[in-house]
């Protein structure tokens, strides 16, 4: 799919809306609280590398009943509030049940967003070939990240001449601006958007008028996941990006941070001959520094040629999936860092 994964980033770098950036950090604790972000002028290709603290981690007490496209997942003497996990924005999820393990390795790391919650059940939405692991799982629930967590009043960034691009899997832009009170709206309709959410490990583009430094997380989103995270990837018959980003707390002072290509688990993850990967440069120019694809069970470059196990992706930045005819999904890392 190297062709449309092409025509895909001429398209984003004509609408001067996609590129990555270099990062800095203010700590590497536990809850580190924040970080700093180089962006260029023009496009910018980032994500949070926080989540919001943990709501419940447990066992479930059985195996998890499923019902179309629901699963409940049953936690006696919970004693949860109704729908305490699923309020505020009535059109879409506030919470999410990340899998830890139920027996089936394919679902460790798995977001799924929550639909309701009585007091010793929670029901999450999940694909209709979705198959109940083998044991109860593990779990963690969660606030979703949301854009103004990501970007708190602007952290930086300029009302009215900054904007930051979410593309829904059906490759649908959402374009938010910033007002003159620091609050998120859509751009073509002034909608308030500040609850719009942005999922684990996926990238926002960010358009800047000049070149800033913006403050990332603080605040709810502070906390670091050391677990891994399964990042669902799209077909895209429509020039679908999937923009993706490592999970990680950032670490260093130096934009030259990076972390090993292998440690992204391409392979195992994308289809052989299908799929591709493209790893753009941090300098703002938008240039795709490498195309990746999977053959033999090897990752290798637009060449032909296995890619050294040296090779690195800077922390901070993105890539952009490019799926065929089959839906994929990336597990990444979490705080691992080479």
């Amino acid at each position: 799919m190297i062709s449309p994964l092409k025509t895909c980033l001429t398209g984003l770098v004509a609408a001067a809306l996609l590129s990555s950036a270099g990062a800095q950090t203010s700590s590497s604790t536990p809850v580190i609280g924040y970080y700093k972000q180089n962006l260029s002028a023009g496009g910018n290709l980032l994500t949070a590398g926080f989540v919001n603290k943990s709501n419940f981690q447990g066992q479930a007490t059985a195996l998890p009943t499923k019902t179309g496209t629901q699963l409940e997942i049953p936690q006696s003497a919970a004693a949860w509030t109704v729908n305490q996990f699923n309020t505020g924005v009535p059109t879409s999820s506030t919470h999410y049940v990340e899998i830890l393990g139920d027996g089936t390795p394919s679902h460790a790391g798995a977001v799924l967003d929550i639909i309701s919650n009585g007091t010793n059940s929670v029901t999450v939405l999940v694909p209709a070939s979705f198959v109940v692991g083998a044991t109860a799982p593990t779990y963690v629930i969660r606030k979703h990240s949301t854009i103004q967590d990501i970007f708190p009043a602007g952290s930086g960034l300029q009302p009215f001449e900054d904007l930051v691009s979410i593309f829904s899997d059906t490759g649908v832009e959402t374009i938010l601006q910033l007002n003159a009170t620091n609050n998120w709206e859509n751009l073509n309709t002034s909608a308030p958007s500040n609850d719009l959410v942005v999922y684990p490990g996926q990238g926002v583009v960010v358009s800047a008028g000049d070149s800033r430094v913006v403050t990332i997380g603080g605040g709810s989103l502070s906390y670091v996941k050391t677990t891994p995270t399964r990042i669902s990837a799209f077909t895209a018959p429509l020039g679908v990006p999937n923009i993706m980003c490592r999970i990680n707390p950032l670490v260093g002072n130096a934009p030259t941070d990076s972390s090993l290509v292998s440690s992204f688990n391409f392979v195992g993850s994308l289809a052989e001959y299908e799929d591709s990967v493209a790893v753009l440069s941090t300098d703002g120019n938008l240039n795709v520094l490498q195309l990746y694809s999977v053959q033999g069970g090897v990752l290798v470059d637009e060449s032909g040629n296995p890619v050294p196990p040296t090779a690195t992706i800077p922390n901070g930045s993105g890539v952009i999936v490019s799926i065929g005819s089959t839906p994929a999904s990336i597990p990444t890392p979490g705080v691992v860092v080479p």
